[in-house]
């Protein structure tokens, strides 16, 4: 099972690095437009997204005993 839990932190690792990038083409203002229209829901799907990923991950380690 050690796969699963592998997976789960390429996961969070792609997840990190899409955020960073969004962050930084928001901080240049360089986001399409369909993007800002929709800041709330995206807040929500992004930080939703997160505490999904790092559930996932954490739960993988502690079902399957891995540090």
């Amino acid at each position: 099972m050690k796969s699963n839990k592998l997976v789960w932190k390429i996961l969070v690792v792609i997840y990190l690095i899409v955020f960073t990038l969004i962050i930084v083409l928001a901080y240049n203002h360089a986001l399409p437009e369909y993007l800002t229209k929709n800041d709330k829901a995206g807040h929500v799907f992004l930080y939703g997204l997160a505490t999904f990923l790092s559930f996932c991950s954490i739960s993988a380690m502690v079902i399957f005993g891995g540090k």
